[in-house]
């Protein structure tokens, strides 16, 4: 009988199927079977070659900067032997102790061999690690030795992450999870290779296929800085389903790390693990390990395979690499010597004295010492107020306060040291009350007003870092202070004060303020709205954008709009203010305000079509620059 023409090709493309990797054969089923007593012994290889790059993070003005010690490679390769001993089956699984013997290899950074390093790693994995182990495979808890250093303990978790398998609940060719890897935590992804042979041994892949994002928490105001890592490669492993246990591994995976979207290291990573030999603990071997297991588990907190830093830790390490071997002479003989030469720009510079106030909060006192005496136009006042105030930290404020206090009346410095003081992240009280009296008290306009601006941007961050008794406590008094105001120029300090500091508090009194006589107070009271979040903030807004008769206000509209969330009744009186404004430089500044919310309203683009036959050359030509004509 001939088959129908199209048969042979189906066959075919079945046989293909079927003999496809992953899809050979049937599901099988696979559990772990291990035994109290049980000892695994395996041969383990472990090679990394790292690169670091952490320029792009310290770039200023489009350009990395260029010291060098941002940049650094590590290699590390290992092989020793993993002994894994079960002391115990509970419930939902079992009590592992694990240790490593025989460890050699090399660790070499920067091209610098370390020795020391090395040592240490041999003695700390020498020493046993408690670890659960769930019915699946996955990790619980683990119990490390907390003397050790913490690089050790990280290279350890590194080390003991190959063990991890994790098994599919039901049947299955494919299946996923969610797990652990020392670099992250990570969806997986598992494929069969095939079911067990004569040996007994199922293959199968698995993949760390997407990263998952960090889940720590920050601080309110703070912005959380993402961390992606892209794997490619996979793992071979072999599980022997009679006697329930991993029997190799094989990997090969290169790693890239991304921060804010900038590639910062790399890493070409190769795993093996071979198990060369079982056997089973005499009786009283295994009392005592069991003994020792619940020791070390009351000797210390647990921990787990990946270990997620705080934001003060990932902050630390990152200016710990800025900082590499200088000390503080180095730092600021490097300053000197740059000032001496004439140089203008000294963002290598100022990377080094933030690290190094972060990382030795001591030296932060002898940068204040510095800015004492620092004349107000050179590098080193800029670069060490810069520093100290983006460090923001408690020693920092200090320093920028004691300066402050040696300078109370030179404007010329205090131009500089208010606003830095200001613009810490974390004011403490000593800092408001500075400022404070500065603001009230001081004899020298420049630096009264000065104060008063910067005490309103301290409220704003104290608002958002979740300390807003600090923050209603400098509103309060602005507020007092405005309604006190007899003088127009008082009046407009501490408008743009309040509006620095967008407490919703200050909503009624900027609501009477947006009625004066007085188009320039006027203007002030309507862009100090910008950051309420209040319902009647918007409609008060494009009231004033559609009626007020002073160019001046409308200007201030549009621009308090650019910190407001968009919204389409915004787009919509935006197109008419675009359109029909009466003052050329309203519609121009609406027509610039439509084209920046583009991606989100594409209707955009039909009014700036509109706006190329304006009578206004200007705008014309702005329209025509947008679209490219």
């Amino acid at each position: 009988m001939r088959l129908p023409p199209l048969l042979p090709a189906l066959l075919l493309s079945l046989a293909l199927l079927l003999t496809r990797p992953g899809l050979a054969g049937s599901p099988t089923s696979l559990r772990y079977a291990l035994k109290a007593g049980q000892r695994l012994t395996y041969a383990q290889v472990y090679q990394t070659d790292s690169r670091s790059d952490a320029r792009s993070l310290f770039e200023q003005g489009g350009e990395a900067a260029a010291d060098a010690s941002l940049v650094n490679a590590l290699r590390i390769h290992l092989r020793a032997q993993m002994q894994v001993e079960v002391l115990e089956q509970q419930e939902q699984g079992w009590l592992l102790s694990v240790r490593w013997e025989r460890l050699t290899g090399t660790i070499t950074a920067n091209g610098q061999p370390r020795a020391q390093l090395l040592s240490a790693l041999q003695q700390g994995l020498a020493l046993p690690l408690v670890l659960h182990l769930d019915q699946d495979g996955r990790f619980g808890p683990l119990h490390l030795d907390p003397a050790l250093d913490p690089t050790v303990i990280a290279l350890t978790r590194t080390l003991l992450a190959p063990l991890q398998c994790i098994l599919p609940p039901t049947p299955s060719t494919t299946w996923e999870a969610a797990e652990e890897d020392p670099i992250g935590r990570f969806e997986t992804l598992y494929q069969l290779d095939r079911p067990g042979g004569k040996d007994g041994i199922t293959r199968f892949r698995k993949w760390l296929a997407r990263h998952l994002a960090d889940v720590s928490n920050t601080r309110s105001g703070e912005l959380k800085v993402e961390r992606s890592i892209q794997v490619q490669g996979s793992r071979r492993l072999g599980f022997h389903a009679q006697r329930g246990h991993l029997v190799f591994l094989d990997g090969h995976e290169i790693q890239r790390t991304l921060i804010a979207g900038k590639t910062v290291a790399g890493s070409d990573v190769r795993l093996a693990l071979r198990l060369t030999g079982s056997g089973r603990l005499k009786a009283e071997a295994l009392r005592a390990g069991q003994a020792w297991a619940k020791q070390r588990q009351q000797a210390g907190r647990a921990t787990t395979l990946y270990v997620e830093a705080s934001a003060e830790e990932q902050e630390t390490a990152v200016q710990r690499k800025a900082l590499g071997e200088a000390t503080a002479d180095q730092v600021f003989e490097a300053l000197r010597a740059a000032e001496s030469q004439g140089e203008k720009d000294g963002g290598a510079h100022y990377l080094k004295l933030k690290a190094l106030a972060y990382v030795h909060p001591e030296a932060c006192a002898r940068m204040g010492e510095r800015l004492a005496s620092a004349s107000p136009e050179t590098l080193s006042m800029r670069l060490l107020a810069s520093a100290l105030s983006t460090t923001g930290s408690l020693p920092a404020q200090e320093a920028l306060a004691k300066a402050i206090r040696s300078r109370c009346e030179d404007w010329p410095a205090m131009a500089v040291l208010i606003p830095a003081l200001g613009q810490c992240q974390h004011p403490s009280l000593a800092s408001i009350a500075l400022l404070e009296d500065l603001a009230y008290g001081s004899t020298v306009v420049s630096i009264a007003s000065t104060a008063q601006l910067m005490l309103g941007s301290m409220a704003f961050n104290l608002a958002r870092q979740g300390e807003p008794e600090k923050a209603e406590g400098i509103v309060t008094t602005a507020l007092a202070r405005l309604e006190a105001a007899r003088d127009p120029i008082l009046a407009a300090r501490f408008l743009l004060s309040l509006g620095n500091a967008g407490s919703p508090r200050s909503l009624p009194a900027l609501q009477s303020w947006a009625i004066t006589p007085d188009p320039e107070l006027r203007a002030l009271a309507f862009y100090a709205l910008r950051w309420i979040e209040a319902a009647p903030v918007e409609p008060l807004l494009l009231k004033a954008l559609a009626s007020d008769p002073e160019v001046r206000v409308r200007t201030k509209v549009i621009e308090a709009f650019k910190y407001r969330p968009p919204s389409a009744a915004l787009v919509e009186a935006l197109a008419q203010t675009a359109l029909r404004d009466a003052s050329p430089r309203v519609r121009l500044a609406a027509l610039g305000s439509l084209w920046d919310l583009r991606g989100q309203f594409p209707e955009v683009l039909t009014t700036v079509e509109a706006a190329r036959k304006d009578p206004d050359e200007d705008i014309r030509k702005q329209a025509d620059s947008f679209l490219g004509k």
